[in-house]
């Protein structure tokens, strides 16, 4: 039979490992990454010449220091792309989590959009996906 300080020692040996596995389990919580909730044009997406691209992220965006580039797929391994955006980059007031720049006119073919987002409380997280042109956006 196990005597009184024997379960009071098994019980404080227990809260401890409890506590010190907290403790090691925050930092990792905190270091929670942002990232790509959804976008328009959808990765894989084959649509209509955009306008605009828009992202929308799991987490609040910095006003600055979010980056967006679009390029074609052809010069994925080049050292001089092209990058097709237009404008600002800009977090939209009203949803923090929204991050929409301009696009060029572009043809028929397929895209690579990069992005680098920088979440309010963290460190920039890059991301890319690809989507194609079927067709050119018609003029207004």
């Amino acid at each position: 039979m196990r005597t009184t300080l024997e379960i009071a020692g098994f019980k404080s040996v227990c809260r401890k490992v409890l506590v010190m596995a907290l403790i090691v389990s925050l930092p990792c919580m905190a270091l929670a990454e942002i990232s790509l909730a959804r976008s328009e044009p959808a990765e894989g997406n084959s649509i209509q010449a955009p306008r605009q691209l828009e992202l929308w992220f799991n987490e609040p965006l910095a006003t600055e220091q979010n980056t967006v580039a679009i390029f074609p797929i052809t010069q994925l391994n080049s050292q001089d792309r092209t990058n097709l955006t237009q404008g600002a980059v800009t977090v939209d007031p009203q949803d923090p989590t929204h991050l929409t720049v301009g696009v060029q006119h572009l043809l028929p073919g397929e895209y690579l959009v990069v992005w680098r987002a920088m979440p309010r409380d963290g460190q920039g997280i890059p991301g890319r996906f690809r989507f194609r042109v079927t067709r050119i956006q018609s003029p207004q």
